[in-house]
């Protein structure tokens, strides 16, 4: 319910500073990344700690790219 929050706050700076991609927090034993798909869906992914992470959400916004497309056709 926190995150849900969260992202529909971001939405008020989209104007200004365009759409948010994805947010991610490091912790001490995980890699949160969540990512707003369509309207209102919210995608969390969890990774370890130690995962790239300038590699990893750019992988998963492709595959989100690919589903959202694939689901249109």
């Amino acid at each position: 319910m926190e995150l849900a929050l969260r992202v529909k706050m971001r939405k008020e700076f989209d104007k200004q500073l365009g759409p948010v991609n994805f947010t991610m927090s490091q912790r001490e034993k995980s890699l949160a990344i969540s990512f707003p798909i369509e309207t209102s869906d919210i995608l969390y992914v969890f990774a370890e700690p130690n995962t790239d992470y300038k590699k990893l959400p750019k992988d998963i916004q492709s595959l989100i790219s690919l589903q959202i497309l694939h689901k249109i056709n």
